[in-house]
């Protein structure tokens, strides 16, 4: 397994737990320091004509994402500061065989965040955070096997999120957490 001590990866244990939402809050006290890029990997395709390809297979779909404007996850990435921000579609099982064409996006030493469930299963990123639910009925159990690979979590409430990232730092190529919002 490849190890990437400049990526953090943003899980969740479900849709709306707020993995957008603190990546978000991330990229913007990053960028304003230096570049950070950022990826969101998703398990479904969608037609995405305002993205332009960068990389396609048959298994998974790299584009770059260019629109400010958008609703989208990518769209609002790019809006909150990141450099770069790409599109990557990919079943969990699938991820595999575009992990070569997905370790290219990320630069050597600049802050890289990605928001995925599945990418930890073939990087060992600098920090990996699980964002979860309150309420454990929302929980996805699909996540089981990469929960001991996690060094924070963090519940979707505003306080969590800015404890997390007051914390958090990238210095010397790498992620740092001071402590965890728990804490």
């Amino acid at each position: 397994m490849v190890s990437k001590k400049n990526l953090l990866i943003v899980a969740g244990t479900g849709q709306n737990c707020g993995k957008t939402t603190l990546t978000e809050k991330v990229i913007e006290k990053i960028s304003k320091q230096q570049k950070i890029t950022a990826l969101k990997i998703a398990p479904h395709y969608y037609k995405q004509d305002h993205l332009p390809e960068n990389n396609h297979t048959e298994k998974i779909h790299i584009l770059k994402e260019n629109d400010r404007s958008g609703k989208k996850d990518s769209s609002r990435m790019l809006l909150a500061g990141a450099s770069e921000v790409f599109y990557i579609e990919a079943k969990d099982e699938h991820l595999k065989y575009g992990i070569k064409n997905i370790i290219e996006l990320i630069p050597h030493n600049e802050a890289v965040i990605c928001e995925s469930g599945s990418l930890v299963n073939y990087i060992t990123p600098g920090l990996f955070v699980m964002m979860q639910h309150e309420d454990p009925e929302n929980r996805k159990t699909r996540h089981s096997s990469i929960i001991n690979k996690v060094d924070a979590f963090c519940f979707f409430n505003g306080d969590c999120i800015e404890k997390f990232v007051e914390n958090l730092r990238f210095t010397n190529g790498q992620w740092k957490l001071n402590k965890h919002c728990d804490e």
